[in-house]
């Protein structure tokens, strides 16, 4: 029997808001965040320009937007405590066998709400947002940004061996790609993909637009490309951590590459997508 860690949904905390708005709205690596809070409160600009300082701007933001919404809240925090615990323990089994994980006894995640309009993590707590269902716009699927993100908390702790063993240290931009490349990957494989529902998963948006091409061959998109590693490797019957230190070499050989496209990414965000030009220069495949 697999020992399933815990997975515990704690009510949000608004002091840790503040400190979460503040970085993300200057954040060195994740630039393109600043507008995903902007977008995501247009009334944000015109803080800006009546407070003094951002911090102000941001505090103000967070404490409207929590008095104007309490009950709401409550009630979709509740709602999730439900959804995690009728299938946990078959997601997180599921995501055990395909990275070959196990858990020690005790262990445990934190899941916080967050009206961030994306989900950050930090040790082993991650942060859910909450944004989408108090607008009324769409239910979150919360068992699927755990599993998401504590998908990634295995993956560090795997990472930690490989980079020891192999006498390498990953770059963030590479660690970045393959974090979220290999997730969505795995998150587009059974059994995780039928347990959570998923039926196409796109992964972040960097990623969607994002190629791989083998010496020789056509390319793919990353998240296929690395499906069809994994699925080959499972086929050879290779242990996950062989795949995985693999991988990470592979990603690693192309770290310029990869920086690249975090910093491309970084100054023109969803622009890429709106932009011919731009679309086929992010398109160009890494070849690996």
């Amino acid at each position: 029997m697999i020992n399933n860690p815990k997975i515990v949904i704690q009510l949000p905390n608004k002091e840790k808001e503040y400190e979460l708005f503040s970085r993300f709205f200057n954040h060195q690596f994740f630039k393109q965040h600043r507008n995903y809070i902007l977008n995501a409160f247009p009334k944000l600009n015109k803080l800006l320009k009546n407070f003094e300082n951002e911090e102000s701007a941001l505090k103000n933001l967070i404490d409207d937007f929590y008095a104007e919404h309490e009950s709401k809240i409550e009630a979709i925090i509740q709602g999730h405590k439900a959804a995690i615990e009728e299938r946990r323990d078959d997601a997180l089994q599921a995501l055990s066998s395909m990275m070959e994980y196990e858990w020690e006894d005790g262990a445990i995640y934190t899941g916080i709400p967050t009206i961030l309009p994306f989900c950050p993590f930090e040790e082993n707590r991650f942060y859910f947002s909450i944004l989408t269902e108090i607008k009324n716009q769409r239910k979150e699927n919360v068992l699927y940004i755990a599993i998401h993100e504590i998908s990634h908390f295995v993956f560090f702790d795997y990472l930690s061996a490989i980079e020891a063993d192999k006498q390498i240290q990953l770059g963030e931009a590479v660690k970045y790609f393959l974090k979220e490349s290999l997730t969505t990957a795995l998150f587009n494989t059974e059994p995780l993909k039928n347990i959570l529902g998923i039926d196409i998963d796109s992964g972040n948006p960097e990623l969607r637009e994002l190629f791989i091409q083998k010496s020789g061959g056509a390319k793919s998109r990353i998240v296929d490309w690395i499906k069809s590693e994994y699925l080959a490797s499972k086929e050879l019957k290779e242990p996950f951590l062989v795949f995985l230190a693999e991988l990470t070499q592979k990603f690693n050989s192309k770290s310029k590459e990869f920086e690249e496209k975090k910093d491309f990414w970084n100054k023109h965000g969803y622009s890429i997508f709106e932009n011919k030009e731009l679309l086929e220069e992010y398109k160009k495949p890494v070849e690996i």
